[in-house]
Order: C-alpha cells, then sequence, then structure tokens
C-alpha cells in the first residue's frame, strides 16, 4: 500500500472525522458522558 494511503473504510472514516476540529468535537460531545465532557474542556 502506497504511504498515506487508506487502509479500510474505519480509516477514513476515523480520518473524516478528526480531520476538522469543530466536527471531531460535536462527534465527541454527543458521545461522552456529561461528566467526561466537562472534564475535556
Amino acid at each position: 500500500m502506497a504511504p498515506g494511503r487508506m487502509a479500510g473504510p474505519h480509516d477514513r472514516f476515523f480520518r473524516y472525522v478528526f480531520n476538522a476540529p469543530a466536527r471531531a468535537e460535536s462527534l465527541l460531545r454527543h458521545n461522552l458522558p456529561v461528566q467526561r465532557s466537562a472534564e475535556v474542556e
């Protein structure tokens, strides 16, 4: 596999989500318990 290529759908999803900070923040806020979300801030 060439360097920089995604290996599979999970890798592409991870890159899609965490490549944009606002998208990652939204995903984490929605899925983390309230206490954990508050600790991250």
